[in-house]
């Protein structure tokens, strides 16, 4: 282990005498039967959809207007024309054969898999949207999974040092080795989508809201946009995975510490991250974005009145965040790749990632930078003509910048060159943030018309119906690659076509259980939030029409 510089305590072998087929549990039973009950639900509501929706194309009845069972049927959904406020995706409308008809049944037919599939699948595209988020969102997506599939295998293979010493020897494989920088990819997107979106919404009414009223919305739909998916994705996997396959590796008890009894709250207020004991562990990262979601009005709502007050506001969090991350690596003295810390002793390890890599304020910098960059492209409505030598220098510093973070560390690893502890605080300190400028720098030009062939690649509509699907991609890749390793009758002999096919299998069958989740999960709490906004301005409007109507 010691000629692998490799730390023995990080290769568990799991390999044990278990019993076959063991008896479920009180609690996987319900939640069998809560699958059951709401596949029963999306079953009934789709084919209602179904046949509501061939009836009046088929003109059933003699006039939709005035057939009392086509207006109780008839509630197709159809895409909307605009994005869904704050988020950046595609949302769900009710499109009403008759608007006077009930709200029960809009909310029985948002569980319907033929209209949330149809819109799913849509690759339209809408004038204003930024396109080239939806590249940046799938590619960064497949980098998530690409660096999973590398990590998980290391437990279940017979040639551990195909992965310790062939690997990272090759300058290719640092694409891998420093994958982690794909979240903050997402952390990027996150803090633009919020910023250009909210500004928009500011211009839009003048500056001249009801903060109340607004920001009990603002926050209301990103914790419904979330928690829904997530914690019915829990209510069913944790209590059922020990029990959907058998073997050597099989961890009969599941992956989750105490079936997660006692921490399952921790996900549902985002709090998680803040515990070294927490269910689901790759949601670290929603707790780290729903906290900085929280934190954005206050940069935010400023810039849009002082750009000087909300720019020192977000500079001072900036620093802040640096001098923190800084004093953390120094303490601890982390090292600057992971790799490298995974080599290290298993103190080094919890430390790492329990106090460096899923805290909040070690993990802001690039959200600050997509809230900048969202400012930018606010200010300049995405129409700024930069100079082609401009334009081709700034290009060449976000790919050198880009290129030094995730190839830089390739001597360090290799036990070429050992940098000083330092240098080692400085990477941590700065280079999540470096990384969010340079691709911060990638959306801003594709969105202003500066982009060129990079902006036509990571706008193909191809990747629009997958862009929708990456946050459900992102809740289940883990637990499908986990399934298929521990699944496994004997160790798995690692080589570049044995990870290419890993990787392309889990790609394929990440997104089509992402598209099933999406159908069962996300897309009908979608649905059912315009419901809820759309009876609530309406209720407003007629209070304001009977205010009116009082005065007269």
């Amino acid at each position: 282990m010691q000629m692998l510089r490799i730390n023995s305590s990080s290769v568990i072998p799991y390999v044990t005498c278990q019993k076959n087929h063991p008896e479920m549990d009180s609690k996987a039973v319900a939640a069998l039967v809560f699958a059951g009950f709401y596949a029963l639900l999306v079953t009934i509501s789709t084919v209602v959809d179904v046949l509501s929706t061939w009836m009046v194309k088929n003109n059933v009845f003699e006039s939709a207007s005035t057939s009392t069972n086509a207006d109780v049927l008839h509630y197709a959904h159809k895409t909307s024309s605009e994005e869904t406020p704050l988020l950046g995706s595609p949302a769900t409308d009710i499109a009403q054969v008759n608007p006077k008809s009930g709200c029960l049944m809009k909310i029985f037919l948002a569980f319907s898999v033929y209209s949330n599939g149809k819109k799913l699948l849509s690759t339209k595209k809408t004038p204003g949207t930024l396109g080239a988020v939806n590249g940046v969102r799938v590619l960064s997506i497949s980098w998530v999974i690409l660096g999973h599939v590398f990590a998980f295998v290391i437990s279940v293979v017979s040639n551990i040092g195909y992965s310790y010493t062939i690997d990272i020897r090759k300058r290719s494989y640092q694409v891998i080795m420093n994958a982690f920088v794909s979240v903050d990819s997402f952390f990027l997107l996150s803090g633009l989508l919020v910023s250009y979106l909210l500004l928009k919404e500011l211009k839009r009414n003048d500056g001249k809201i009801s903060w109340c009223r607004f920001m009990a919305k603002f926050y209301f739909h990103r914790y419904w946009r979330l928690t829904p998916a997530l914690m019915l994705l829990m209510f069913v996997y944790v209590p059922l995975f020990p029990y959907v396959s058998d073997g050597p590796f099989w961890p009969q008890q599941g992956f989750e510490p105490g079936q997660c009894n006692q921490t399952w709250w921790y996900n549902m207020l985002y709090i998680n991250n803040f515990f070294n004991e927490e269910c689901m562990a790759w949601t670290w990262y929603l707790a780290n974005d729903m906290q900085f979601y929280i934190l954005s009005p206050l940069i935010i709502i400023p810039m849009y009145y002082s750009k000087y007050v909300g720019w020192i506001i977000g500079t001072t969090i900036l620093l802040g965040s640096w001098i923190a991350t800084g004093l953390i690596s120094n303490t601890y003295k982390l090292p600057a790749s992971q790799l490298e810390q995974i080599s290290s002793q298993e103190s080094m390890q919890m430390h790492y990632f329990n106090d460096y890599y899923i805290k909040p304020y070690c993990r802001i910098g690039p959200y600050i930078m997509g809230i900048w960059c969202g400012y930018f492209l606010f200010k300049t409505d995405c129409k700024l003509k930069i100079n082609k030598v401009l334009n081709l220098f700034l290009w060449m510093v976000a790919a050198t910048l880009a290129c030094l973070i995730v190839y830089g560390l390739y001597d360090d690893i290799n036990g070429n060159v050992q940098l000083a502890q330092s240098v080692k605080d400085l990477y941590n300190t700065t280079h999540r943030t470096v990384w969010g400028a340079c691709l911060g720098w990638v959306v801003f030009a594709c969105a202003t018309g500066n982009g060129g062939f990079v902006n036509t690649l990571l706008s193909w509509s191809f990747f629009t119906p997958l862009a929708r699907l990456t946050y459900c991609a992102y809740l289940i890749h883990p637990i499908l690659i986990y399934y298929y390793y521990t699944s496994l009758r004997s160790a798995l002999y690692m080589d570049d076509a044995t990870l290419a096919v890993l990787f392309a299998a889990a790609m394929v069958f990440t997104y089509m259980g992402a598209f099933v989740l999406s159908l069962a999960f996300e897309a009908p709490m979608l649905a059912l939030e315009k419901i809820i906004l759309k009876s609530d301005s309406s209720r407003q409007e007629r209070d304001a029409t009977s205010v009116s109507k009082h005065m007269e």
